[in-house]
């Protein structure tokens, strides 16, 4: 490439060609400097002198010396920076090349690419001493066919199946010439139960009517024989032709303390008495007996709470249904007394913070007959 009149430090050349001449550098050199837009004060750099001597011969570049004793460059390039001997620049690395049948391959890797198998195969044939001739031999296909699916083994089939503790007596079948699904049956009868044979853990648990799990870690765990179809522990409890879950849910239908109900129950009560209130709160007026209190002081007319403290200040009966100083009694209950007078004993109870029955007594009293 040539460029005219080219300029450099204010001096004027008519090509690239005379300026290179002038700087002592090759032109093609010159004109890559400046292509590349190189400042002007390295045009005339002087180019790098990649020759090395070599056992007394110059070569141009580690490349081609390289080329020459047949190894790479930046092998070349890293053992001159190690300071290698020039004796042992040309060292070949490790021949991994291996012969088979009179043909070299360069490593066992190929040979194995070319043979159809693994390379660790390969490696492992040949380290256990296999003649050359076996070294190719297909490894063995070991699928099989389980009720018409495939598997890539038989282990593989009892994993499916969820028995691979089976393997050693599957095979064991499968040695004395039987089929694999033979095999597998025959392998399940190894279950023995009090004198008679079972396929499986779940036929046997349904036999005995526990879980197959539940089967399982019993046998496990190394319980007898005999205690293998215990039956899980039953809560439930039957009250009046119904079944509870648990004593606690019969309890709690009953309104009464869990503890409580299983002492009855402990004492020997009859199922008719587990509800029973056991406190007897009945009382005797003028010689009737009353359920309670309450209904006591309802057919008087009076407070509850005004008959109570009554009783407990030793009145005389005669005198439990007084109002002020006058004996009352009105001889039926409030729910039978007239509304109207309901409605204002309520009232009037708001008022003087009583009891509904005790301002129904009091009206009784103003009210004239």
């Amino acid at each position: 490439m040539s460029i005219k009149a080219v300029n450099y430090f204010g001096k004027d050349f008519k090509s690239v060609a005379d300026l290179a001449v002038y700087l002592d550098i090759p032109q093609k050199l010159l004109a890559e400097r400046i292509r590349n837009n190189c400042p002007q004060d390295r045009w005339g750099e002087k180019p790098k002198n990649n020759s090395l001597t070599y056992q007394n011969n110059i070569y141009p570049s580690v490349k081609v010396l390289a080329k020459h004793l047949g190894i790479s460059a930046s092998i070349l390039r890293e053992r001159i920076r190690l300071g290698w001997p020039q004796e042992k620049w040309g060292i070949k690395l490790n021949d991994n090349s291996v012969n088979y049948k009179g043909k070299k391959f360069s490593s066992r890797p190929a040979l194995a690419e070319h043979l159809g198998i693994s390379a660790s195969t390969l490696k492992q044939r040949i380290n256990l001493g296999w003649p050359e001739e076996r070294w190719g031999e297909k490894l063995r296909d070991n699928s099989v066919i389980y009720k018409g699916k495939k598997f890539k083994s038989i282990n593989d089939v009892l994993i499916y199946l969820k028995i691979e503790d089976k393997y050693e007596i599957v095979r064991w079948h499968r040695r004395q010439g039987h089929t694999l699904e033979e095999a597998i049956e025959k392998s399940f009868g190894n279950i023995k139960y009090k004198g008679e044979f079972f396929k499986n853990l779940e036929e046997l648990a349904k036999f005995l009517g526990v879980k197959r799990d539940t089967l399982k870690q019993r046998i496990k765990l190394g319980w007898p024989e005999e205690r293998w179809g215990e039956k899980l522990r039953d809560n439930t409890i039957p009250y009046q032709g119904k079944v509870f879950n648990s004593m606690s849910h019969l309890a709690k239908h009953l309104g009464l303390q869990q503890q409580t109900l299983w002492a009855r129950i402990e004492a020997g009560l009859p199922e008719e008495e587990w509800a029973n209130d056991l406190h007897d709160y009945s009382i005797k007026y003028m010689g009737e007996e009353f359920p309670s209190i309450n209904q006591l002081a309802n057919h008087l007319g009076i407070g509850s709470s005004t008959l109570l403290n009554r009783i407990k200040r030793g009145w005389p009966q005669e005198k439990w249904g007084d109002v002020g100083g006058t004996f009352v009694s009105t001889g039926y209950t409030w729910e039978e007394a007239p509304k109207h007078l309901k409605e204002a004993a309520e009232k009037l109870a708001l008022g003087l913070n009583i009891s509904a029955i005790e301002a129904y007594q009091l009206l009784l009293e103003k009210i004239e007959f």
